[in-house]
């Protein structure tokens, strides 16, 4: 079991087009509004980019993910591409805010 702690449910994370919301089985709640535990299947839950159908007041108590089973290479392989194309976007990242810093703290030219 996954315990929810830091928003990634309620905001459907993703990454290299994967959601989390494709992989919930059942959300355990807390509904302040109603003061009652409710749990849910997945397909009970509308998860979009970035947004769910939770409630701004519920609380996620506990949640249970199905993930599919693989081959341990398999594997491997998909989190060596996914750290690739991450060192990759983080290169070319840093380029834009060195140069902006550069010419945003550049001492003033004399007149």
């Amino acid at each position: 079991m996954f315990r929810h702690r830091r928003g990634a449910l309620r905001m459907n994370a993703g990454a290299y087009g994967m959601q989390i919301g494709s992989y919930v089985r059942e959300v355990k709640l807390y509904r302040a509004a109603g003061r009652k535990i409710e749990v849910l299947r997945g397909d009970q839950i509308s998860f979009e980019y970035r947004h769910t159908s939770f409630a701004p007041d519920d609380m996620m108590l506990s949640v249970i993910l199905e993930l599919p089973s693989k081959p341990f290479k398999v594997i491997l392989e998909g989190i060596r591409i996914c750290n690739e194309k991450r060192r990759s976007a983080s290169r070319s990242a840093r380029k834009a805010p060195a140069a902006f810093s550069k010419t945003l703290l550049a001492p003033p030219r004399a007149a």
